[in-house]
């Protein structure tokens, strides 16, 4: 064999050994990369699993307050449907009130009418109506 081939093999030798110490580094990196990842993601997951346990609890709250919200508007509610009821019946009351007394008032007219006919069959002279000044309230 002569130089150039013994060179050749000694640098080819070379090449081969300065790759296999670059595998055999790389191999080494890799656990510890590993490592180092699965911490970052482990820490990435607990960020996320707080934001998302913090996410949870604001909803909660509005939650609790629209709900705290929704009683308060459906006693009101009932408040105002009885308040309604006990209104709708007084107005029946004052109704019936009214209704009395316009049957009452055309009775006492038809009467004043009767009366004040026979006060002139009877050669009479009737009383003048006048009209009373409605109460002050």
């Amino acid at each position: 064999m002569d130089i150039f081939a013994w060179i050749g093999l000694i640098v080819s030798s070379l090449v081969s050994l300065g790759s296999l110490a670059g595998v055999i580094v790389a191999l080494k990196k890799v656990p510890h990369e590993t490592k180092q990842t699965d911490a970052q993601t482990a820490s990435i997951d607990a960020q996320t699993e707080s934001t998302d346990a913090e996410t949870a609890r604001k909803y909660l709250d509005i939650a609790n307050l629209a709900a705290e919200r929704a009683l308060k508007l459906d006693e009101r509610v009932k408040c105002l449907e009885k308040e309604n009821a006990d209104l709708r019946k007084s107005l029946r009351d004052m109704q019936i009130t009214i209704d009395d007394s316009v049957v009452e008032r055309n009775s006492l007219k038809d009467w004043a009418t009767r009366l004040t006919h026979q006060v002139i069959s009877l050669n009479g002279k009737p009383v003048e109506y006048k009209t009373l000044p409605l109460p002050k309230s």
